[in-house]
């Protein structure tokens, strides 16, 4: 139980005794307040992906849209700490009082979101404190004076049904970061496919240069290198950033289509074709 102080017309009254959060109350709200935050960072991830036509997301701006939702995060935090409650608290009846029973100031609400931010990586070890504290607080509550407290009872239907919300919302982030995680590329990643788009816009010029030369687009990567007028060139050039044999070459009266694989990570197909050329997304 914590303390709650009460007023009354007559003046101060009694403190009155709130029940303190039960733990799976507290995880139900921490689920729900955290998980429109995270898929929004993944949602960010996935749309960069699609608008730089790339099949891996870039290592750094994975780290400057992370810094960014972590930012807002905490805005959101110190916000549901200064008021009282996040959304997700709010929905399971639990408000964040000091361990006097009053409102949070503005320096406890900052110290409080700092700390939360503090013991989320690593397993959660700033929450994992809570289950072994007699009055259930977490690192943050214990560096803020905090406690959470139970303000109102909720019926085991509306109970059962934020459990599944919060279980669902749960999965489905957990699927979202599996996805995003296998298109992570390193800076290198990045650079191979660049010079990789780069170099089947060289060899759609080329074939631009034949279709002038003889009139007609050719299907064989023996015929490209020929017209590049370096041969060996032509052949180390495509060596560092294409897989050897895998290029396939296509060609006809009215365009022309070119694919081969990268030596990036992912071993990424990319095919560029034409006219005008244009390098296709994966």
């Amino acid at each position: 139980m914590a303390n709650i102080p009460a007023a009354g017309a007559g003046g101060p009254q009694p403190p009155v005794e709130i029940p303190l959060a039960a733990i799976h109350d507290r995880f139900i709200a921490y689920v729900l307040d955290f998980t429109p935050f995270a898929a929004g960072f993944i949602l960010t991830l996935l749309i960069k992906t699609a608008r730089i036509g790339f099949a891996v997301i870039p290592f750094d701006f994975v780290g400057r849209a992370a810094a960014a939702w972590i930012g807002l995060y905490f805005l959101y935090q110190v916000a549901g700490n200064w008021t009282g409650a996040t959304v997700g608290k709010g929905l399971m009846g639990l408000r964040v009082v000091t361990t006097q029973g009053t409102k949070l100031g503005i320096g406890r609400a900052v110290v409080r979101a700092v700390m939360y931010l503090v013991g989320t990586p690593f397993f959660n070890y700033g929450f994992v404190i809570a289950l072994a504290h007699p009055s259930s607080r977490a690192l943050h509550d214990l560096a803020a004076g905090t406690v959470v407290v139970s303000v109102r009872r909720r019926s085991p239907g509306a109970a059962r049904l934020l459990f599944l919300v919060a279980m669902g919302l749960l999965f489905g982030l957990v699927a979202m970061a599996m996805r995003s995680s296998a298109r992570l590329a390193t800076r290198q990643d990045v650079v191979i496919l660049s010079q990789a788009r780069d170099s089947l816009l060289v060899l759609a010029r080329i074939e631009e240069l034949e279709k002038s030369r003889t009139g007609a687009y050719t299907g064989s990567l023996t015929e490209l290198a020929r017209a590049s007028g370096d041969v060996a060139e032509f052949r180390d050039s495509l060596a560092v950033v294409f897989m050897p044999g895998l290029f396939q070459v296509e060609a006809g009266s009215l365009g022309y289509r070119i694919t081969a694989t990268a030596r990036d990570s992912r071993r990424t197909r990319l095919t560029v074709v034409g006219p005008p050329p244009k390098v296709l997304a994966p």
